[in-house]
């Protein structure tokens, strides 16, 4: 695994996102996607 990879997977792990409250958690998930989709949103 990639050391980026597994630097974000630690990140998205360890962020508060709680159902009904996911925005730090697809903050997260957008900022890594973004690098290999030309447009993200939710």
């Amino acid at each position: 695994m990639r050391a980026e990879s597994l630097e974000f997977l630690q990140t998205l792990v360890n962020t508060p996102s709680p159902v009904g409250h996911e925005t730090r958690g697809l903050r997260v998930w957008m900022d890594y996607a973004g690098q290999f989709a030309e447009e993200t949103y939710s």
